[in-house]
């Protein structure tokens, strides 16, 4: 899984285009701080896609369809945690994986302490 590095934001604005990464096909993860974490993917494809972010305690996985980007802004989501701690693994990420990775870019955000 590639490791994505949160952005933090400021009060002067950040391009959330520069922060974005195409997402793996082996999915991708991120070291959860709290809930000031959310991520935002987006679907460049003609063909839906899926993303999932497992639940580590046994509760419901987060599922979150992009659809095409015919249809936006349907294709442009962003993703934040009720209670981040329930898909925090073991090792402290946060883990998302894809149903197909061609034309998904994803970002992971933080709001200022």
């Amino acid at each position: 899984m590639a490791i994505l590095t949160p952005t933090t934001l400021t009060n002067t604005g950040i391009a959330e285009a520069s922060t974005m990464a195409s997402a793996s096909s082996c999915g991708d993860r991120f070291k959860a701080l709290s809930n000031r974490d959310f991520v935002r993917v987006t679907n460049g494809a003609a063909a839906t896609r899926t993303v999932t972010i497992p639940n580590q305690q046994g509760g419901s996985d987060i599922v979150v369809v992009l659809d095409t980007l015919a249809n936006a802004p349907a294709n442009d989501k962003t993703i934040a945690f009720e209670a981040i701690d329930q898909f925090i693994d073991d090792d402290g990420y946060v883990n998302l994986t894809y149903s197909a990775v061609s034309n998904v870019t994803v970002g992971v955000f933080r709001t200022p302490a």
